[in-house]
């Protein structure tokens, strides 16, 4: 256009237009901006009136200055109602202090250490690490929690960041299929995509988000019936095959996952270790296994030889791996076949397959440490296998109990065994200052023991909780589940045997050493409290644990345990500031409300105790001890009839509670249930053989009901553990007399009997 020219006149209707889709677009606007509004002055308000709360993982603590702690709140973000898990007790200093070299373990279980965290794979590496360079400053902090995986660890690892760490380790696996977001049903089986269970996890985190969760769960059913974290057992009646499109999902996720986690601690300034995830191979059948198919007689072979289980014969094995290779079951008898030809290359092989193919896949396996493998190598970070760590100390080079106390929980002597692998990989990454420090070699797992006051009384109690966990399903769908509880019970006793007063008063020594030279470290100071209270000494007990409330003044395990020792040695009024202390740091706590029903029992206030146990009972109310005090709290208040029904639902919830058995069968017998109360004694003395009442209470019960070669056994065996219970000798002499009356023909009395003993 020239100079001269002049523009065309615009439209007459182009205002208008113009009009128009500014109108339009200011609607879209408001529309996008009302809601966001809205949402946004109802967060303000709710966090204004003090709902909800925070959800990091690390929050500031309110009695230690300068320190964060551990959010007993985080697993609400992962977890749905009833299932929560905490973190366990943490202390870190906000500020990392001068010339302290800081370590962060990400994890589940096994890498927190269960089920003695004072034994962890984080403590062995810091004892490790401090042994190899003296009079250097090491800090090496579990940030780890049962039952999560790696979606938790991506929000645990942004928490983190401002630690200051100067190296990651991340040991995390087992987890994946079945945890929160993953592939089982007990948790909601969907296999979300990470972004999904990203966005989900955000709206949680809002307070508008937990009001929601809130008025949610007001409706919605209890988790597959179970009202309380049972560990492994909720998962029972999950079941993946090992083809499942389902897994593929969650390989993606957790790859997506590990590699954020990875850039995290790089962005942090942190070294970043990845390590694979080992497992016991050898001493741990699969779970489940698929069921097998095709024709009869193959059919007919696998059921055959798992029939047999362990004693299997190598043929019957062999036919049933023909007829079905892709059954875990059948591979771990394999397994074990090549193990007794003493073939461990080929045992570990079938034993690796056996663990792929497990349909309740509650073990780490080769896929998911392959993609742990092949993300380390994309993003260019040490790698530390821990498969071959824990094989190089293990019989033959296949992991099995020695490392392991069931299928991923470590022994002490995995847990040496592991940190001894980090700490290799760590060796590099130190600064020279401190590799200049480095003298011999890495501490012996004896050394290690002492410095952590690992004792026999600490072992025993790790093996005795492990027994527990591991008499319930899914344990008990394994091959070999009583051979494993055999061998538990073995090492129990091993434990208990070396418990001498000799020993003990050594071991106290060394230990009041130990806390006297660390006297910051809670964990020393729990085991010394756990230590004394186990050999008899409540009153240092109790000032141990008192120790441990002003180092974890947030945590309400050591008030609890303060106010119990003090409640059953009489001291009520000393008790109960500890013990609602211990409440009011987690409402949710059901032993917490336990120990407040027995605290108001020893107060003669049994409707105080009732309530508490209710209270209990509406938190969890499948919790089978909870049913258990409150017949007791009933019993108490003179309402029998309430109280044997809540034995009874006791009983029904856990077969194995003996106490209520116990108690159950002395009600019966009061109102003349004999054989109800026989069949209850039978079971106290089975799983409490030792159990002097319980064989008594047998006795007169078979007695009452004329069986006297029966009693006259109990009640023999009641005088071979006690030899001064005179009513025993006395019913014994009754039993005797009438049962060589009735051999006589005569016609023999009644036999009345002592009442039962409560």
């Amino acid at each position: 256009m020239s100079s001269l020219e002049m523009p065309e006149p615009p439209s007459p209707s182009a205002p208008a237009s113009r009009r128009r889709r500014a109108s339009w677009g200011a609607r879209i606007l408001a529309l996008v901006l009302a809601p966001l509004l809205v949402l946004g002055v109802a967060e303000a308000l709710l966090r204004l009136a003090g709902f909800g709360y925070a959800t990091s993982y690390f929050v500031p603590s309110k009695e230690l200055e300068g320190r964060w702690v551990e959010n007993p709140n985080f697993g609400r973000l992962h977890f749905p109602a009833g299932l929560l898990r905490v973190p366990p007790p943490t202390v870190v200093r906000r500020e990392k202090p001068a010339g302290t070299y800081r370590v962060l373990i990400f994890g589940e279980s096994a890498a927190m250490g269960d089920p003695k965290p004072a034994f962890g794979v984080a403590r062995y590496l810091e004892v490790l690490l401090k042994e190899r360079y003296p009079g250097a400053a090491f800090e090496v902090v579990p940030v780890a929690m049962t039952a999560i995986n790696s979606h938790a660890l991506v929000s645990m690892a942004r928490a983190a960041t401002p630690l200051n760490a100067d190296c990651w380790v991340v040991y995390a696996g087992n987890n994946e299929l079945l945890g929160p977001f993953g592939a089982g049903a007990t948790l909601g089986r969907s296999t979300p995509s990470w972004r999904w269970v990203r966005l989900v996890l955000a709206a949680r985190a809002t307070r508008l988000g937990q009001a929601i969760e809130a008025l949610a769960a007001r409706w919605r059913e209890p988790v597959s019936g179970v009202n309380g974290w049972v560990g492994v057992r909720v998962l029972a009646g999950d079941r993946l095959g090992a083809t499942s499109p389902e897994r593929e999902r969650v390989y993606a996720s957790f790859a997506r996952n590990l590699t954020d986690i990875a850039e995290s601690g790089r962005s942090a300034g942190a070294a970043v270790v990845f390590s694979t995830v080992a497992v016991n191979l050898r001493d741990c059948a699969p779970f489940g296994s698929e069921e097998p198919a095709g024709p009869e007689p193959a059919v007919s072979a696998v059921r055959s030889a798992v029939a047999a289980g362990l004693k299997a014969s190598d043929d019957s094995v062999r036919r049933a791996l023909e007829a079905a290779p892709g059954h875990a079951g059948v591979q771990y008898l394999a397994g074990r076949g090549a193990w007794a030809r003493q073939e461990a290359e080929g045992a570990r092989d079938a034993f690796r397959r056996a663990r792929d193919l497990d349909t309740l896949p509650l073990r780490a396996e080769s896929r998911l440490n392959g993609i742990v493998a092949e993300v380390a190598k994309q993003q260019g970070l040490v790698l530390v296998d821990a498969e071959a760590a824990l094989a190089r100390g293990a019989a033959a080079g296949v992991p099995g109990g020695e490392m392991f106390y069931e299928h991923v929980h470590l022994t002490p002597e995995g847990n040496h065994a592991l940190a001894v692998a980090f700490a290799e990989a760590i060796a590099p990454q130190l600064p020279e200052s401190l590799r200049a420090r480095a003298v011999g070699e890495w501490a012996a797992p004896e050394t290690c023991a002492t410095r952590l006051g690992l004792t026999a009384w600490a072992r025993a109690a790790a093996g005795e909780m492990m027994m527990r966990r591991c008499v319930d399903a899914p344990f008990t769908n394994r091959l070999n589940h009583v051979e494993h509880l055999e061998a538990l019970a073995a090492d129990v006793s091993k434990q208990r045997r070396a418990q001498t007063p000799e020993t003990a008063s050594l071991v106290r020594g060394v230990l009041e050493q130990a806390v006297a030279a660390s006297p910051e470290d809670a964990y020393l100071a729990r085991v010394l409290a756990e230590f004394l209270e186990a050999t008899g000494d409540p009153t240092k007990a109790i000032a141990e644990w008192e120790r441990v409330t002003r180092l974890l003044p947030h945590h309400p395990y050591a008030w609890l345990q303060a106010g119990g020792l003090l409640r059953r040695q009489g001291k009520t009024d000393e008790a109960r500031p500890f013990i609602e202390r211990a409440v009011a740091l987690l409402p949710d706590w059901v032993e917490a409300h336990l120990e407040v029903a027995d605290l108001a029992l020893s107060r003669g206030r049994p409707v105080e105790a009732i309530a508490s146990c209710r209270t209990a009972l509406r938190l969890q109310p499948d919790h089978a001890r909870a049913h258990y005090r409150l017949a007791d709290a009933l019993a108490a208040d003179r309402q029998r009839e309430a109280a044997v029904r809540s034995l009874e639902e006791a009983v029904r919830l856990d077969s194995r509670l003996w106490e209520a058995r116990y108690l159950l069968g002395v009600e019966y017998a009061l109102v003349d249930r004999l054989a109800e109360a026989q069949l209850q004694f039978e079971e106290v003395v089975r799983l409490r053989p030792d159990h002097a009442r319980g064989h008594f209470n047998l006795g007169i019960a078979y007695a009452r009901q004329r069986q006297w070669e029966r009693a006259g056994r109990h009640l023999s065996e009641v005088l071979r553990l006690d030899p001064k219970h005179d009513e025993a000798r006395k019913a014994l002499a009754q039993v005797v007399m009438e049962y060589r009356k009735e051999q006589g023909a005569q016609t023999p009395a009644v036999v009345p009997g002592p009442t039962p003993v409560p």
